[in-house]
């Protein structure tokens, strides 16, 4: 991958693997998983999952919101700018910030995906 231009990412790795072993014991996923059965649920996600970066792709202007994070300072890192003080010179976009995930959402995929067959 590396020789394609490609950047691994062990810290991203990680976040992710990690991410993944969360829920590796859940049986409670769609409908057809039987309570008595281990199924190892993202096996092949946390076991063997490696996170690249191409820079190039990483760069273009369409993708800036991929990686933007707030960027004002109190006396903790990453607070979001222009909710204090005189900071509103470095507001992000709407477009930049992350989706807000609700229970509600969360919900919703779950009834979309309980009825799927486990193959």
């Amino acid at each position: 991958m590396e020789m394609m231009g490609f950047v691994f990412s062990q810290d991203l790795t990680n976040i992710m693997t990690g991410k993944a072993s969360e829920d590796k014991g859940r049986n409670d996923i769609v409908a057809a998983m039987e309570s008595d059965k281990q199924y190892s649920v993202g096996q092949h996600i946390w076991s063997t999952l490696q996170v690249y970066i191409n820079p190039l792709v990483a760069s273009l202007p369409e993708h800036a919101h991929l990686l933007a994070e707030h960027g004002c300072y109190t006396s903790e890192k990453g607070i979001e700018c222009g909710t204090t003080g005189n900071n509103v010179e470095s507001v992000l976009p709407d477009s930049f910030k992350p989706l807000k995930l609700t229970d509600d959402m969360d919900k919703e995929w779950s009834e979309l995906v309980k009825d799927l067959e486990l193959a």
